[in-house]
């Protein structure tokens, strides 16, 4: 749901913002599988967004880092667990 989400900003959105958390999900989840690269994935995004994405996805893994992300965590999954303890106490509240 967060990836959706989070895609559906960045495809409407004249800014773009976002399209590093997609590219480093990606990367994690699909960079391994045949015919896939971390080198291809990001060949791939920067053409559909006209820019090279190649330093700014470093610099965002680098900040997940900086801002305590258990390793190998993306900012994708973050937002999805703070999401999912979040739901509750959100389904609970009256107005």
């Amino acid at each position: 749901m967060s990836f959706r989400i989070l895609r559906s900003d960045v495809m409407f959105s004249a800014e773009q913002k976002g399209v590093e958390a997609i590219a480093e999900y990606l990367i994690k989840v699909m960079g391994n599988k045949p015919g896939l690269s971390r080198e291809r994935i990001l060949a791939q995004l920067s053409g559909e967004y006209e820019r090279d994405l190649t330093l700014d996805v470093a610099g965002f893994e680098r900040m997940a880092t900086v801002n305590g992300y258990e390793p190998g965590t993306t900012f994708l999954e973050m937002m999805s667990r703070n999401l999912m303890s979040a739901a509750p106490m959100l389904t609970n509240m009256r107005g």
